[in-house]
């Protein structure tokens, strides 16, 4: 599951962590790719949305905060219910050109399943046109996704703040595959906004090994409330080769 939960705030303006973590709960994901959540911010009350969140679910978790002010955070997360070894947590090159914008980062864990290991990168890429690209082009270069221990199963997903036709989704096409297009579907499911989508931001991408069994956007009563994004939820198993079993996750 990829899901943007907006700070935790709904489309109806409640803040509650509890009930972005009730949306999750609904769909008994294994892993779960989270941005814009607050940690110690006096808008939401101070409260460590990501801890909150992963113990209402009794799931591990990892926060990377992309933008710190003095005691207070604001960033991205990966939950997961297996054991998460964290390989880099770190933001996305700031080029001068960019300074004004907000800060950006990424998340990289690797999920050990049984005799396998899952590559897991959790992003959110940013408003401007120009510097998605730029980090686009880091995300995959030999820093992220060409890294040497990058293989295997790789699942790369997030609010790319991009619909599936932009140039970033096509750059990132080159090596990764759209768990929505894998999944058969013409037509990629919308996530953005709240009640009524009407673009697809928020993205799955997926490496060759990996099958898409079912791919839908969250549709339950809650979801529609909880943030200004859909949660994006993708089943999928590990393609039988030489070294990995057929897993269902």
């Amino acid at each position: 599951m990829t899901y943007n939960v907006h700070g935790c705030v709904g489309v109806d303006g409640g803040l509650s962590p509890a009930r972005i973590a009730k949306v999750i709960s609904q769909y008994q994901p294994d892993i779960v790719a989270l941005q814009e959540l607050d940690v110690g911010r006096i808008r939401s009350g101070g409260e460590d949305q990501a801890r909150i969140i992963a113990q209402n679910l009794n799931m591990e978790h990892h926060f990377n905060p992309t933008v710190r002010i003095a005691e207070e955070s604001f960033g991205d997360a990966i939950l997961s219910t297996y054991p998460i070894h964290l390989v880099k947590a770190d933001a996305l090159a700031l080029k001068p050109r960019f300074s004004f914008l907000e800060p950006r980062g990424a998340i990289w864990i690797q999920i050990k399943f049984q005799n396998m290991t899952i590559q897991f990168i959790n992003t959110h890429l940013g408003l401007n046109g120009p510097e998605r690209i730029v980090h686009t082009k880091e995300l995959m270069s030999e820093k992220w996704i060409e890294n040497p221990e990058c293989i295997g199963p790789v699942i790369l997903c997030g609010d790319f703040n991009a619909r599936p036709g932009s140039q970033i989704f096509r750059m990132m096409r080159k090596r990764l595959h759209s768990a929505q297009t894998r999944a058969g579907h013409s037509r990629h499911k919308k996530t953005w906004f709240g009640r009524w989508p009407i673009l697809c931001l928020d993205h799955i991408l997926i490496s060759p090994e990996v099958e898409v069994v079912k791919i839908e956007v969250a549709d339950s009563y809650l979801a529609r409330l909880a943030s200004d994004h859909r949660p994006l939820i993708a089943d999928i198993k590990i393609k039988k080769t030489s070294t990995l079993p057929d897993y269902s996750i």
